[in-house]
């Protein structure tokens, strides 16, 4: 790194993220310290229905490390140095999601579905880093974080095993401070968008939630119904909480 890089500044300590940041260390949790050696008996429908569904989200997670590194140096630019100190711990969260979701395919002595059956995965992790800037970027983040957050909710409900369950009790106190640090941005940012702004976001946002509607009520459908979760009610869920959200922003 070259020194013109570093900037000393004069640090705002806006006391939301610096109190979202402290929650994000306090909670901080390990893969490896879950109790896998009382995962039990899996039952057989049950796990090939999670193979399915995991494994999607395996290149989504994946996906959402390659996301933080790209926007990291983004929103370092732009001088928003007590955001980017949230960004960090975000990016070490998704990582562990990605480990876990790894843990999980090793327990279970499974293999993930082939690279080729998740290209509509690929697809929505492309149109998110199509993004024109770090704010658009980071609104199909937070969609993402809502979509990720009611599948990990259904996946946590549908079983008994104690680490599967503490791992997605885990993935879910993360996203909820993933969706927290987008709210205390966007309450600050979105007032200064432009009407092409708010509309470009709210078409962008729409897309991504059709491509994850295709998924969820497509070939994710039957696995969904085989652990037991309802595909219309989540989608029905992520879609309100999303169009809630975008009313919140005003786009």
């Amino acid at each position: 790194m070259a020194l013109n890089d570093l900037h000393y500044h004069q640090p705002e300590h806006h006391e939301g993220y610096y109190r979202l940041y402290t929650r994000a260390s306090q909670e901080q949790w390990a893969v490896g310290a879950l109790p896998w050696q009382q995962l039990g008996t899996l039952d057989p429908d049950w796990r090939d229905g999670m193979i399915r569904l995991l494994s999607p989200l395996l290149v989504s997670e994946r996906g959402a490390m390659q996301a933080c590194a790209t926007m990291l140096p983004v929103i370092r630019a732009q001088g928003e140095y007590d955001a980017e100190l949230v960004m960090h711990a975000m990016m070490l969260d998704e990582a562990r999601h990605w480990e876990g979701l790894n843990r999980f395919f090793i327990e279970a002595r499974a293999t993930p579905s082939d690279i080729a059956e998740n290209r509509d995965m690929l697809g929505i992790n492309l149109l998110i880093m199509r993004g024109t800037s770090f704010d658009q970027w980071l609104w199909c983040i937070q969609i993402s974080d809502i979509i990720a957050g009611n599948l990990y909710n259904a996946f946590r409900n549908s079983c008994q095993s104690q680490p599967i369950v503490e791992m997605f009790a885990g993935f879910l106190r993360d996203e909820s401070r993933h969706h927290r640090f987008c709210q205390l941005y966007f309450e600050e940012k979105a007032q200064h968008f432009t009407p092409e702004q708010r509309k470009r976001f709210r078409e962008h946002g729409g897309r991504l939630l059709g491509k994850f509607e295709k998924m969820v009520l497509g070939r994710l459908r039957d696995d969904l119904i085989r652990i037991g979760a309802d595909p219309k009610k989540i989608f029905h869920k992520i879609a309100t909480a999303v169009d809630r959200q975008a009313d919140e922003y005003g786009l």
